[in-house]
């Protein structure tokens, strides 16, 4: 998952970064705010937990297969 591939999920899911953190088990934004930005690696684990909260949703993750390297 790329650093864009993380930004639009997460705008797709309606959160700012801190609602992601959150939704991710995070303490705060910090996380969030690294890994859009390309200063933090988007481990496999992370990819998949954006992947389930996307599908909780409803939206068709199509979009994130087609580039996802996992």
């Amino acid at each position: 998952m790329t650093a864009e591939q993380f930004k639009k999920a997460r705008l797709v899911l309606g959160y700012d970064q801190k609602q992601m953190g959150a939704a991710l088990g995070w303490a705060g934004d910090r996380q969030v705010s690294k890994l859009e930005t390309g200063k933090g690696n988007i481990t496999v684990q992370t990819a998949l937990a954006v992947e389930c909260l996307l599908r909780r949703v409803g939206d068709d993750v199509g979009w994130l297969s087609d580039e996802v390297d996992l």
